[in-house]
């Protein structure tokens, strides 16, 4: 018995890092996407803020799901209190 729990546990834990693994893999993809725009639009003329801002708004945007998911698994870090 303690060796299927040790291996349940085991299982876990792996499934766990691929999670985590798959999850900002794909959170670094939507992020390179909005700082590639920026590029282009910075190479496009300074006439482009507007675009820029918005673009800027994207990566805010994931870097609050990555911080949001970071904070699941504790609720003693960095909580953000809401009315």
């Amino acid at each position: 018995m303690l060796c299927t729990k040790l291996a349940q546990s085991e299982t876990d834990r792996r499934r766990g890092q691929e999670e985590n693994t798959d999850y900002f893999t794909m959170w670094v993809h939507q992020i390179k996407t909005p700082i590639a725009a920026m590029d282009l639009l910075l190479q496009a003329g300074p006439d482009r803020a507007t675009e820029m801002e918005i673009e800027l708004q994207k990566i805010a945007q994931y870097v609050d799901m990555v911080l949001q998911y970071l904070r699941l698994d504790s609720t003693a870090k960095d909580l953000v209190l809401q009315r």
